[in-house]
């Protein structure tokens, strides 16, 4: 069983496990599960960390598995880049804008 820091996280943000739930579409139930130490899949994991705006491995406290821990490094990896490029077209659209309205 891995140590998650959802509650943590969550709390820290001021949010309840409802609106955890639904910003990162998945069930009250699940998020309850997570809370009390029950293994989800990546899937669900990568949800709640979108939702959180922090990369998968943040929301663990220990991996237990090594095969486990690589595989959601590199998760985390692919979800840096996909920020960087959401940020970067974020940027873009807004100076587009300013330059439109200018």
């Amino acid at each position: 069983m891995n140590k998650y820091r959802v509650a943590e996280l969550r709390k820290k943000r001021g949010w309840t496990q409802e609106v955890l739930a639904e910003k990162a579409n998945i069930t009250i139930r699940t998020i309850q599960r997570i809370e009390n130490g029950t293994d989800v899949s990546l899937d669900t994991l990568a949800s709640i960390s979108n939702a959180l705006l922090v990369p998968v491995s943040e929301l663990f406290e220990s991996i237990e598995e090594e095969a486990k821990e690589v595989e959601i490094m590199d998760m985390s990896k692919e979800q840096l880049i996909q920020l960087k490029y959401r940020q970067t077209i974020t940027v873009s659209i807004t100076l587009l804008v300013i330059a439109a309205i200018l």
